[in-house]
């Protein structure tokens, strides 16, 4: 086969790979509508069962019948449930998710300013995860009957089991208050101005505006809440991975490889490439575990985002509030999910990729 012949068959299998993956998320795609109603749904009704009136919220606890039997009707509150459900649905067609009692703004701006705090943080808790429990879980498998692979065997066991608000006190009070290695948990910035808005990201809006003294500052502030997630959350994938690897030096290469010679590090590239689907799946899984257990180490970190957002919420019976983070969460999954089912359509060979080659 000539050159060009080659090249040729190379672009046509490139095209039918993408091909693929174009089926893949139109497949996913369909389910999205009947995915977000569901979760429309639950949202609704499941807060109806949450202890607290959000007209008494509004008007304290010595307010009249009278005054909470107005508030309930400006809220709309006093109607039966088909009536509400059909309210709440119709306007989140419009794209309108109520106001909220709590700030007195629309819920859909409110998520709006404040996802981008979320985000940034469970987004540096993943990074520092994979880069921490990728090569913890590999080593485990390479030392597994020595001193550091029981060592680190005894934190992935042992990481889940931590409550994350527990540790966010304990790591505040050590690196904050104790030893002032770290700002104290005020917030993302402290009492310092934030930089101007371009993603929502103060790391990258900082480095947009190159503001360094800035990105400083909004890393050290981000240092306590990603450790205290990243101590919690990367046991599960330290464990994943030393499974995986623990499989893949099961195969028959391996053993071939050491017969011939073969320098370490190309076998263990190789042994990390076989670990990398399951690893990919449960980094999907963390991501989206991430977003709920953000919630009170947002709270205890002053953090400013959706998850202190809900808490607030939550406390001052605030159903639009409630019902906006829980389909953003819904949103945030759908997107985790779609995003797994790419990665793993690029990294595993046993997928759709390899008919393309």
């Amino acid at each position: 086969m000539t050159a060009a012949a080659e090249a040729a068959e190379g672009r046509a299998g490139s095209r039918r790979g993408i091909g693929r993956l174009g089926r893949l998320v139109a497949r996913r795609a369909r389910f999205v509508i009947i995915q977000l109603a569901g979760a429309a749904t639950a949202a609704f009704f499941l807060i109806r069962l949450v202890p607290g009136d959000p007209a008494r919220a509004i008007a304290g606890p010595a307010a009249s019948e009278q005054v909470l039997a107005v508030l309930r009707r400006h809220l709309g509150l006093d109607e039966s449930l088909p009536v509400q459900f059909w309210r709440f649905i119709s306007n989140l067609a419009r794209g309108d998710l109520g106001d909220s009692i709590t700030t007195g703004r629309p819920v859909f701006e409110d998520l709006f300013q404040r996802a981008p705090a979320t985000l940034e943080l469970i987004s540096a808790t993943m990074i520092v995860s994979l880069l921490v429990g990728v090569p913890l879980g590999f080593a485990m498998a390479r030392r597994r009957m020595r001193g550091k692979g029981k060592a680190i065997f005894g934190y992935a066991m042992f990481s889940g089991s931590i409550p994350d608000f527990w540790l966010a006190l304990i790591l505040a009070y050590l690196f904050s208050y104790t030893w002032g290695i770290l700002p104290p948990p005020i917030g993302r910035l402290g009492f310092a101005s934030p930089p101007d808005r371009i993603t929502g990201f103060l790391t990258v809006d900082s480095v947009l505006a190159g503001d360094l003294g800035t990105l400083w500052l909004a890393l050290q502030h981000l240092t306590l809440p990603v450790l205290t997630l990243t101590l919690v959350y990367s046991g599960l994938i330290v464990k994943v991975t030393n499974a995986a690897s623990e499989e893949a030096m099961r195969a028959g290469f391996n053993d071939l490889y050491a017969g011939v010679g073969v320098r370490r590090r190309l076998t263990d590239r190789r042994l990390i490439r076989l670990a990398l689907p399951p690893v990919a799946t449960v980094s999907g899984i963390t991501y989206g575990f991430l977003l709920g257990g953000a919630v009170l180490v947002e709270q205890i970190y002053s953090w400013g985002g959706v998850g202190q957002y809900a808490v607030q919420a939550l406390r001052g019976a605030d159903f639009a509030a409630l019902q906006g983070f829980i389909l953003l969460a819904a949103v945030f999954n759908i997107v985790n999910y779609l995003l797994v089912d790419v990665v793993l359509w690029l990294v595993d060979p046993r997928l759709g990729r390899a008919g393309s080659a």
